[in-house]
């Protein structure tokens, strides 16, 4: 029975780092990068990185939700919410039929929805303590 245990508990963590931590953290990081490249008005940049991150982040999250573990679920809902806030304003400030003439670059901090760091440090801590009790002996 244990071994059992030990065998459901382990296929749980490596399709948890695959499937879902190990994405997450690789679009959290690319996003970062982004980030901290923009300037001025870089709207490839915006459009073709932060954009594509966000939404698979974003369907990340919703498509693996059953490999989230119930001290993450707050966090989880957090980005959720900031990413589906932050796509609302995308499609509204360069995708929809009135786009707006400033092309500032988009945050949705400003209307309440900033981006939760804390969340992502909690998913972050996750994926390592997964990761290490996988791999490292």
């Amino acid at each position: 029975m244990l071994q059992m245990m030990q065998k459901s508990g382990h296929a749980w963590k490596e399709k948890a780092i695959s499937e879902l931590f190990g994405p997450l953290c690789f679009q959290l990081s690319r996003t970062q990068s982004a980030f901290n490249r923009y300037k001025a008005k870089n709207l490839f940049l915006e459009a073709e990185v932060l954009k594509n991150s966000n939404q698979k982040i974003r369907d990340l999250l919703l498509e693996k939700s059953y490999l989230i573990p119930p001290d993450l679920t707050e966090h989880a809902k957090n980005l959720v919410e900031h990413y589906d806030v932050w796509l609302e304003e995308f499609n509204r400030l360069r995708e929809g039929e009135n786009q707006a003439q400033d092309k500032n670059f988009v945050f949705v901090g400003p209307k309440g929805f900033p981006f939760p760091k804390t969340a992502e440090k909690k998913f972050r801590e996750k994926y390592e303590e997964l990761w290490q009790a996988m791999y490292q002996y």
